[in-house]
């Protein structure tokens, strides 16, 4: 069998996740970068168990390592409000792009209407 590729078994983030007996875990030079530190990050969100994490000597750089030092900081069973504050991040992002379409709509409504009645000015346009 071939053998996995950087932090490629996936198995370990799930397990993390639920597993409710481990309490230290050495990923020391295990060749991760920062996405995997993410997967680390989410299943350190469900997992209330684990008291210590080495992840030395692996190239998760500061963007990684933020992510899991922020999910250390989160209190227990803090996973929910996490996803919830994503999913309102996502939407947030939706919502200023239907508002900078909507408000090319209404300039270029105003623009017409300027143009065909010469009653709306813009302000500082002559």
């Amino acid at each position: 069998a071939g053998k996995p590729s950087r932090g490629g078994d996936e198995r370990l983030y799930d397990a993390l996740k639920t597993n409710s007996r481990l309490v230290k875990l050495n990923l020391s030079g295990c060749e991760l970068l920062s996405r995997h530190a993410t997967l680390i990050a989410d299943a350190l969100l469900d997992n209330h168990t684990l008291q210590s994490l080495d992840i030395s000597s692996n190239a998760i750089e500061d963007a990684g390592f933020g992510r899991i030092a922020a999910s250390l900081c989160m209190p227990p069973d803090s996973s929910d409000a996490w996803e919830q504050v994503q999913d309102t991040r996502e939407e947030l992002a939706d919502l200023r792009q239907e508002f900078r379409q909507v408000n090319r709509e209404y300039n270029t409504y105003l623009e017409r209407l300027r143009k065909e009645n010469g009653v709306i000015k813009q302000p500082g346009v002559d």
